[in-house]
């Protein structure tokens, strides 16, 4: 299970980070493989590599980074309604 936290807003003009770390917020979405996609809470949220969140509340036109306490693969994600969801991914 991942706890989403603090975010950062994601654009593509952001400077790149150059280490990754559980308090690290990628911004540069185009340089990360994004996995699974769903609708949750009134928004969409994507998953991917390195344990990244990414949330959009406008259907995309924006995205906003989430930090989770994981650096693993997360490959899936799924909600049972707009509070209560799993991400799911690779290293057990």
């Amino acid at each position: 299970c991942v706890v989403f936290g603090t975010s950062a807003q994601v654009s593509a003009d952001s400077a790149p980070k150059t280490a990754y770390s559980p308090s690290f917020v990628p911004t540069k979405v185009n340089r990360i493989s994004l996995f699974d996609v769903v609708w949750a809470g009134g928004g969409l949220l994507a998953v991917g590599e390195r344990g990244v969140v990414f949330r959009s509340s406008d259907s995309g036109a924006t995205w906003k980074a989430q930090r989770t306490p994981t650096m693993r693969t997360l490959a899936g994600v799924a909600f049972n309604d707009e509070k209560n969801g799993v991400a799911v991914g690779h290293g057990a």
